[in-house]
């Protein structure tokens, strides 16, 4: 992937012929990025860690339409989605494989690393001139995609603090200073300056073990200990030269939003609760109206909403299946039979389920089915359900105790709900609704 291939790119619009654009993975910068004889690298770039999901093309609404769906992939990341296609399978397979090895490996590192490589990451990352420096210009791009809100003034000024040279640009070496400076915490850097050495811009292990007993609170010896081992194998970028451990402001700042000094207690961090009580002790993450991208009235369904909410971590999610012209089942918004919004199929949403459904969580999925179907194209819906899923679907029997959700693992649950006389959805097998 850093040594790149010339894919194929869709623009925004469907409409527009696909152009060929090289695409590679800069490994410095952490990021996607292609050619454009036209458009600047800040717009050509996808940084790693704003990637939400990499979906092979047949699995998208979007490569479902394309001939070559099979060598077609498609890219989410904040703000933006990217297709490309891919020349062959053996391409395909190169790019999807890798991408989403890659993507796992840097996010990890992205939450390991240290202010050092994110500064690093970002210096990579930002639009420079031809003689590798950034001006007031780039800086503001780069405040604005870091959310740091800043007006002109602040930035101005703090451009010529560290613009050493009075050259109008920054190198490397005053830019990690800028940023530096930017990344320390006022709230943080009050107990850096109250435990820190008298004379010194670092703290030392035993002014570091105070701030864990005074402030942090940690009453275990062990604790304690265990915190110190993380201070003691600091970044070297953050600490003074020396056989003596002594850290930074930005060292200390770094512990600080370390996985040591989470906010979360480690073992919670997974799944602790007694989880084999009958199903209907838990709450349930469900999603509402799961198909629709926008509006509900002149909205776009996509198959890809119901991908998103199961790696979101959903359990349950909103199927309103109606009658389609082809004979084969749609899901769409629709209010007394009148379509609002665009359709997308039954059956493609079901296969989505079944490939992404047990990615983020093997707990059982609950399809909430909303029945506007005629009875014809129930059965196919029985069908469909059976032919995907098959022995996914959790056959109860009547006398049977409600199961866990450790017993359903990876299973789905099918949940009818049919209009009645009044046009109100009300859930098969109600007691109200057999009487």
């Amino acid at each position: 992937l850093a040594e790149g291939s010339f894919l194929l790119k869709w623009c925004k619009t469907n409409f527009k012929k696909p152009h060929e654009r090289f695409f590679y993975v800069d490994a410095n910068a952490m990021a996607l990025k292609w050619r454009s004889p036209k458009k600047p690298e800040s717009v050509t770039t996808i940084p790693v860690g704003d990637v939400q999901r990499i979906i092979p093309g047949e699995d998208t609404d979007f490569g479902r339409n394309k001939a070559d769906k099979s060598h077609s992939i498609e890219i989410v990341a904040t703000g933006r989605v990217l297709h490309v296609a891919c020349r062959d399978e053996k391409e395909w397979r190169l790019w999807m494989k890798g991408l989403l090895l890659y993507h796992d490996m840097a996010l990890g590192q992205l939450a390991s690393e240290g202010a050092s490589d994110f500064v690093s990451a970002q210096w990579h990352a930002v639009e420079k001139d031809a003689d590798g420096k950034i001006d007031q210009r780039h800086l503001h791009g780069l405040l604005r995609k870091l959310n740091i809100q800043a007006d002109g003034r602040y930035v101005e000024e703090l451009f010529q603090t560290h613009d050493t040279e009075n050259s109008g640009r920054l190198g490397f070496t005053e830019f990690r200073e800028m940023l530096n400076e930017l990344l320390v915490r006022p709230d943080v850097d009050y107990y850096f300056t109250v435990y820190k050495l008298p004379h010194e811009d670092f703290i030392d292990e035993q002014g570091y073990r105070r701030f864990l007993r005074e402030v942090q609170k940690v009453t275990s010896e062990a604790e304690v200990e265990e915190e110190l081992a993380s201070f003691c194998s600091v970044d070297e970028a953050f600490r003074k030269p020396g056989p003596t451990v002594m850290v930074s402001s930005l060292g200390f700042d770094n512990l600080l939003c370390g996985e040591a000094n989470s906010l979360m207690a480690p073992h919670r961090m997974k799944v602790h609760q007694d989880m084999s009580l009958p199903l209907c002790n838990y709450w349930v993450k469900s999603s509402h109206n799961t198909y629709l991208c926008g509006d509900q009235v002149v909205g776009k369904s996509a198959v890809g909403q119901y991908i998103d909410a199961l790696l979101r971590g959903c359990r349950c999610v909103e199927l309103d299946c109606w009658d389609g012209s082809d004979g084969e089942p749609s899901l769409f918004h629709g209010v007394g039979g009148y379509q609002l919004t665009s359709r997308i199929k039954f059956k493609d949403v079901i296969q989505a389920c079944k490939d992404y459904g047990f990615q983020r969580s093997k707990f059982p999925i609950i399809l909430s089915l909303e029945m506007h179907c005629s009875t014809k194209q129930r059965i196919r819906i029985a069908e469909i359900l059976e032919e995907i899923l098959q022995d996914q679907i959790y056959r109860c029997h009547p006398t049977s105790p409600q199961p866990s959700p450790e017993q359903l693992l990876c299973k789905f649950i099918l949940k009818g709900k049919v209009p009645n006389e009044r046009g109100e959805m009300v859930e098969e097998g109600d007691e109200e609704d057999l009487q």
